[in-house]
């Protein structure tokens, strides 16, 4: 089609397609004609437009609207179906929210008595060790109690013994990982190997790798209280929890401090002890919100409008109980018009069915 380039091209209507379809064919060129697709709503009859399924916007929405009134039933029913399940749910959360609550209080009550060794400690590290009073520092028991586990060991056993202790312990937090743990509580080393590209997840107080420095590095005194053993055999290895300002207030050992053969590094070893507790506890409290936060998200997002209409089941109820002539409806209340007892008939009534439109008193507004 030979057209003057200063010309108008003509209106789309006036169009000769059999001359654009040969100057098509002889330049080589593929044409495809889009394939006249007849509007989806049901009671039209015009050529839906180029891109899309309707010849309106307005059919388009009455589809949908008629789509969602015959798949409301469906909708409905798969909505119903977990509700038993939600008000599970909800109860657990309820239960987890008290299980998150206990282990708060345990971590700061361990927290606590922490706190209350470390200010023992403190009033110890004025005191001189005496040579000559306590001799050459010889052991003063057979037995000693593990303060991991309060199982009673000989002496020479004790230190291989609460190592290994602990270190069942650490391996419940890992010896590395490629990411910082929480650092606001303290408990795990968390110092970097560039060499293993992790950081270090053994206990602070106590990691062999990367030793730190504490108040118990200027003590000269044992100062091991003799209520340990009492508590260390009523609540084995629980026992700091029973740690009062009472407690640390009677005898303890005299011998010197890193060279007693009774006590070996014990507030070390008892720090580690609640430094496991704690990190036990905050497992657990992880485990309890993530849990709480995987039923919110099932409460919030199954058996709603959204998902219940892109539901498969949904759908397929909805083809089968067509295809069998027997669909579901939805059951409409019938609304009685009340009477007013003035016997005022001018008043308006409004309408609860969500189909009918509502009307009020034109004073009113």
């Amino acid at each position: 089609m030979d057209v003057e380039s200063n010309a108008e091209p003509p209106p789309v209507d006036q169009w000769d397609e059999s001359k654009i379809f040969s100057e098509a064919l002889r330049q080589g060129v593929a044409v495809k004609a889009d394939e006249v697709r007849r509007c989806l709503w049901l009671e039209c009859d015009n050529a839906a437009v180029s891109g899309s399924k309707y010849c309106s916007y307005e059919c388009g929405k009455k589809l949908a609207h008629e789509r969602l009134v015959r798949l409301a039933p469906y909708i409905i029913e798969d909505g119903e179906k977990f509700s038993f399940i939600k008000e599970n749910y909800k109860k657990e959360i309820e239960t987890l929210k008290g299980v998150c609550r206990t282990k708060l209080e345990n971590m700061n009550k361990a927290a606590e008595c922490a706190k209350m060794l470390v200010g023992f400690i403190t009033q110890q590290l004025p005191l001189e060790y005496d040579d000559k009073e306590n001799g050459s520092n010889a052991s003063r028991k057979d037995y000693i109690l593990c303060m991991c586990c309060g199982e009673n060991l000989e002496a020479p056993l004790y230190g291989n013994h609460i190592t290994k202790c602990l270190n069942r312990k650490e391996r419940e937090a890992y010896y590395g990982s490629e990411e910082k743990g929480n650092l606001l509580l303290n408990i795990l080393c968390e110092r970097y190997s560039s060499r293993f590209n992790s950081y270090c997840k053994r206990f602070k107080i106590i990691c062999p790798e990367h030793p730190c420095n504490d108040i118990d590095d200027e003590l000269k005194v044992c100062s091991y209280p003799d209520s340990f053993d009492d508590a260390i055999r009523k609540d084995g290895g629980f026992f700091f929890l029973t740690f009062s300002p009472q407690f640390f207030k009677g005898p303890f050992c005299t011998n010197g401090y890193g060279t007693c053969p009774d006590h070996p590094n014990w507030y070390r070893y008892t720090l580690a002890v609640i430094d496991a507790y704690r990190f036990g506890e905050l497992e657990k409290l992880n485990e309890a919100r993530t849990m709480i936060g995987k039923y919110n998200t099932f409460i919030n997002t199954r058996g709603n409008v959204f998902n219940s209409i892109s539901s498969k089941q949904v759908l397929e109820k909805f083809y089968k109980d067509s295809i069998n002539n027997c669909p579901k409806t939805l059951r409409k209340e019938e609304v009685k018009k009340e009477i007013d007892p003035s016997g005022d008939a001018g008043n308006k009534i409004k309408l609860i069915h969500p189909d009918a439109e509502a009307i009020s008193d034109a004073e009113e507004d």
